[in-house]
């Protein structure tokens, strides 16, 4: 199942969820874009957290990074098509260039690894209703400087990535733009639904009042005796 990929989750209450748990080399960007809306919109498309996936990030960027060092200008290792251990039969020789993603998924991993911050998901919320700060793990701002430094790394040794970053970097400004003008609109139809019961509570206690004054009225036609008492010494 592909990230972002919507599936049923079997919950006490109807939702929607969104997939993020795994990565794959083809479908980054799909991760990117995922992990985006967990960021912005996690209370209501994801059914848990992924504070790990910084440290899956972290880890491949360290492989990719180590792979592109010891590459040859020709995209072989010592003049050698490159075997991914732990496979040393001849059917796993390949070209090292095909273990890497393609550029925009690449650059997608290397934004992740860049902004992190962009990427964690809203936790759940605490028993008294508010919604939990970032309690993040204490060893993730090693995690991050880690991954910030191979990020650079990589752009140094493939400079052409920086461009499909700065696409990705795009996408990330222009979900943000669009939340917070969704996030606008929310706000002002909720104060619209509240003045609008505020309206109708209104209305409907002028409504009872007047009934009332109708039930009284009707309750003095109806004892003509009323107010018409004379005393007999």
């Amino acid at each position: 199942m592909r990230p972002g990929r919507e599936h049923v989750v079997w919950t006490l209450e109807d939702v929607i969820v969104e997939g993020g748990h795994f990565y794959s080399a083809e479908t980054f960007t799909r991760s990117l874009q995922a992990g985006i809306r967990e960021h912005l919109w996690g209370r209501y498309n994801t059914n848990t957290d992924h504070l790990a996936s910084e440290g899956l990030v972290c880890r491949m960027l360290s492989r990719y990074r180590t792979l592109l060092r010891l590459m040859d200008e020709d995209d072989t290792i010592q003049g050698k098509p490159f075997i991914d251990p732990p496979h040393d039969d001849l059917s796993a020789h390949q070209s090292s260039s095909a273990k890497l993603p393609d550029d925009d998924n690449f650059a997608a991993l290397l934004v992740m690894g860049l902004c992190p911050r962009e990427f964690v998901p809203q936790l759940t919320l605490n028993r008294d209703g508010t919604i939990d700060a970032w309690d993040m793990p204490p060893y993730l701002s090693r995690v991050r400087r880690l991954a910030r430094g191979w990020v650079l790394d990589i752009l140094e040794l493939r400079p052409g990535l920086w461009r499909h970053c700065l696409g990705h970097l795009q996408t990330i400004q222009n979900t943000k733009a669009r939340f917070e003008e969704e996030e606008q609109e929310a706000l002002q139809q909720e104060l619209e639904e509240a003045l609008q019961r505020e309206k109708e509570e209104e209305l409907q206690m002028e409504q009872e009042e007047a009934l009332q004054m109708e039930q009284e009225d009707a309750d003095e036609e109806n004892d003509p005796d009323e107010g018409n008492t004379m005393d007999v010494d």
